[in-house]
């Protein structure tokens, strides 16, 4: 690479969330599948969100989450309830 060039950071969002999901050879689909999507489309840039299934589930001493974010997921009727994690 030249000098004087740089190369962004890649910015990387993730969510998390766990439901039964329809598996069929290599394929997942059905709606936890949209869900777990809309979940990480509702993390910015460098953030872990999960769903408000996975908050409840996690053990809440080894996780730290930060303040509850209500969002419309497209597909789903109403609010849905979503958790940032929050680093160590």
């Amino acid at each position: 690479m030249p000098p004087n060039i740089s190369v962004p950071t890649p910015r990387i969002r993730v969510g998390v969330h766990t439901s039964e999901i329809l598996r069929e050879a290599d394929d997942f689909f059905g709606q936890a599948v949209n869900y777990a999507a809309r979940v990480a489309a509702a993390a910015g840039g460098d953030e872990i969100v999960v769903s408000s299934l996975v908050s409840d589930l996690v053990d809440s001493a080894e996780f730290a989450f930060g303040e509850l974010r209500e969002v419309e997921f497209k597909g789903f009727a109403g609010l849905r309830r979503v958790y940032p994690l929050e680093p160590a």
